[in-house]
């Protein structure tokens, strides 16, 4: 929602959301690289290959898509937006 809300407003240049997009999606890597970290240090539960991917692997594709989008969208606007919608689809 923070990306579609961020699209909508009708702003003078690209700069502010491709800033804004970029620090969430950076954001949101760096997050789910820290909770990768914390999951392999679990001793009490086992992550099996379930947990692995819906919870470590597909939201780091996410973030890293939006961060992806963020930065092409000043170069290649049309081909980034649809990144940035299929990454919102999560």
């Amino acid at each position: 929602m923070f990306a579609s809300a961020l699209l909508v407003v009708p702003w003078h240049s690209l700069l502010a959301p491709v800033v804004l997009l970029g620090l969430a999606g950076l954001c949101g890597v760096a997050y789910v690289v820290r909770l990768v970290a914390r999951t392999k240090r679990l001793d009490y539960y086992d992550a099996d290959a379930e947990d692995w991917i819906w919870y470590n692997i597909l939201p780091f594709a996410a973030y890293g898509a939006i961060l992806a989008g963020a930065i092409t969208l000043a170069r290649i606007p049309v081909d980034a937006l649809f990144v940035l919608a299929a990454a919102s689809r999560r």
